[in-house]
Parts: structure tokens; C-alpha cells; sequence
């Protein structure tokens, strides 16, 4: 009786992992997909499902996600996602775009001085 309840709990463990990596892989397919279309409503939507997967949360996939955002107008989550991508990747490729964007972002939203100081820190930087 624990043999073959054992036996269940691995398989239903082994069909449920292999359903989250077949979801992770959909989501980020559909995802690069809109945002080749320019879909950018949709690949925020898809992006931010495909970054919650551990696979896919990564440098690439969270630089799509900022430039989707903001594409989509949604800079209040633009900023707050480049934000956490400056802590979690600060010697990505990417990052003196972010930090650029984050900029942007910052004037756009009204707050001039705090955009005066990390647009001026991204010109002493670059």
C-alpha cells in the first residue's frame, strides 16, 4: 500500500513538472511572438506569466517585459520593473538602457529631479 503510494506521488510530481516547464514554454513562445508583433498589451501580459517561471527569469526576458511595458503606456510598472532589473542584473548588457529608460520613465511620471539625477548619473556613467 505505501509502494504503490509512493509510486503515485512520484509520477503526479513528475506529469506536474513536466506540465509547469510545457506552461513556461508556452507562455514565453506567445510572449516573444506579441512582442514581435508589436502586440504590446499582450506581451506584457504574457511576459510577466513567462518571467514567474524560474526559466524564464532572466535578463532577456525582463528587458522585454520593460520595453513592453512602456510600449503599452504602462510606465508606473515599467518603472517599478526597471527598477528591481538594475538590483537583480547590475552587469547586464542591458543595463545602461534600463538605467536610461528608468530616466525617461522618472520625467514622464513627474518627478523631474529624481530623472535630473539618474539621467545625470547615466551621462557621467556612459
Amino acid at each position: 500500500m505505501k509502494k504503490t503510494f509512493v509510486l503515485i506521488c512520484a509520477v503526479c510530481l513528475l506529469c506536474s513538472s513536466l506540465f509547469a516547464e510545457d506552461a513556461a514554454s508556452s507562455a514565453y513562445l506567445e510572449a516573444c511572438k506579441a512582442f514581435s508583433r508589436g502586440e504590446w498589451n499582450s506581451a506584457e501580459l504574457l511576459l510577466r506569466k513567462a518571467v514567474a517561471y524560474p526559466q524564464y527569469n532572466n535578463a532577456d526576458a525582463n528587458y522585454m517585459l520593460i520595453t513592453a511595458e512602456i510600449y503599452a503606456g504602462d510606465d508606473v510598472s515599467a518603472l517599478k520593473d526597471s527598477e528591481a532589473f538594475l538590483k537583480k542584473y547590475p552587469l547586464s548588457i542591458y543595463g545602461p538602457r534600463v538605467q536610461y529608460m528608468r530616466g525617461k520613465l522618472l520625467y514622464s511620471l513627474g518627478e523631474y529631479e529624481k530623472a535630473v539625477i539618474v539621467l545625470s548619473d547615466f551621462c557621467h556613467q556612459y
